[in-house]
């Protein structure tokens, strides 16, 4: 029976108990790169060990199809290697119309492959167009592409049109990001996700495109020069899910007031000096039933953020660089009942003290580093039942004796001390190995 035939059971039994388990990793990466891309996901499910070795798989079978593409599309001709040799002969005979699957690399690697990431390769960078056509006719399996920083056009966007199974694309970092490019975005029916974020000089006159993909559900479009007018564009996506917004200079409480139709929105990110608590109360009416809000770098009080509990289906809320912030919001913030992930990092006028942090019967992540942490907080820190992530960096008001209260969280897998003046040969000692302690 070949590897090909076997189930997973069976072939992990065989790597247990074969030469006693000693089977070299080579080995078993080999045998798993024959497979079929349906039968090697079945490998990934079986634990821990065989998902990072099928990620190995994969991860080549895409370098190959990357060195294959760029040979094809005449791309770093020069600079081919022996190890390459293969490919390099077996897309000179697609070239020469030779494209018998049994002689095609490509053929064998592409459908393993469902991510493509140009933005690891200088010359795709420099480059994409004619690795994005060849891509689009010999990787119809890619769902997911990478194209950050890439000096892409209109035509290489066009051609993706090709790619039938195309779910997620990144153009972040793309400084040449043109109006054509933008709009031949419009084609691309199938996204689910489409991210833009840190263009600074986005063409915002093409921007009224994103009102013609309905079916997007995650658009990430942060640290971009967009305004409340490419909000009324996005309020007509009404499947989206998933909005970042974060470090958009120009967005005002108006164009929060547009976004009246995103019925299904539960990620929300937002950020804008110009955004005002005004703008906080109309995100807190129109999306009651958002799970993630991240508001940072925001000038909003203790007060007016309290009334976040009223948003009872929250599990993540990042209010970091919030200057304002005393700490007697944390008494509302308790009683959010789902809460898991809670970041409040960079809040140097905070002092997270509060008798409720024992509330917090959901939480498993704080993050309070740079904020005015001392030991007495840390001793109510030390109630969270849940807790299993903490971060109290760069603060010099902990001691030993503060240190010492944490030792009661029995969830506790990782904590950050790291500028806090405590010695680690007094520190470990407190904890179990299996804590991952940062001093």
């Amino acid at each position: 029976m070949s590897a090909a035939e076997k189930q997973p059971e069976e072939f992990d039994h065989e790597v247990m108990n074969r030469d006693n388990g000693n089977i070299p990793i080579q080995d078993v990466t080999n045998i798993l790169s024959k497979l079929s891309p349906e039968e090697l996901a079945k490998f990934k499910l079986i634990d821990h060990k065989f998902k990072k070795i099928v990620e190995k798989v994969q991860a080549q079978k895409e370098s190959e199809c990357m060195s294959a593409l760029k040979k094809i599309a005449g791309i770093g001709e020069n600079k081919k290697n022996g190890m390459m040799t293969k490919i390099y002969e077996t897309c000179t005979s697609l070239l020469l119309g030779k494209k018998g699957r049994e002689k095609s690399h490509l053929k064998i690697c592409s459908p393993h492959v469902t991510h493509m990431n140009l933005s690891v390769d200088p010359e795709a960078i420099e480059n994409p167009d004619p690795i994005l056509v060849e891509l689009s006719h010999h990787c119809k399996s890619v769902e997911d592409l990478n194209l950050n920083s890439c000096n892409v056009s209109a035509k290489g966007i066009h051609t993706l049109e090709n790619l039938d199974h195309l779910k997620s694309l990144s153009l972040c970092f793309c400084d040449e990001m043109t109006e054509d490019v933008i709009l031949e975005l419009v084609h691309l029916k199938q996204l689910k996700e489409l991210k833009l974020c840190w263009n600074r000089s986005l063409p915002l006159e093409s921007l009224h495109v994103l009102k013609e993909l309905p079916q997007l559900e995650t658009l990430d479009i942060s640290h971009s020069n967009i305004t409340d007018q490419v909000l009324t564009y996005i309020n007509k996506m009404e499947n989206l899910i998933s909005l970042n917004c974060d470090e958009s200079q120009e967005l005002t409480d108006k164009g929060i007031e547009t976004l009246t139709y995103l019925k299904h929105l539960k990620t929300l990110s937002i950020s804008s000096p110009k955004i005002t608590e005004k703008g906080l109360k109309t995100i807190i009416t129109q999306f009651p039933e958002l799970i993630s809000l991240t508001l940072r770098n925001q000038n909003f009080s203790d007060e007016a953020l309290s009334e976040l509990k009223q948003l009872t289906q929250l599990t993540h809320l990042n209010l970091s660089w919030s200057h304002q912030l005393t700490g007697s919001l944390i008494d509302s913030l308790a009683e959010l009942p789902n809460l898991q992930i809670l970041d409040l990092s960079h809040c140097e006028n905070l002092h997270p003290i509060s008798n409720r942090w024992r509330d917090f019967k959901t939480l498993m992540v704080l993050d309070l580093i740079y904020s005015h942490v001392d030991d007495d907080v840390l001793e109510e820190v030390a109630l969270i039942p849940m807790l299993s992530n903490a971060a109290f960096s760069y603060t010099d008001t902990i001691t030993l004796k503060g240190v010492r209260h944490l030792v009661r969280l029995g969830h506790l897998r990782f904590l950050d001390l790291i500028y806090c003046g405590l010695d680690e040969e007094e520190v470990r000692p407190l904890f179990p190995e299996t804590l991952e302690l940062r001093i």
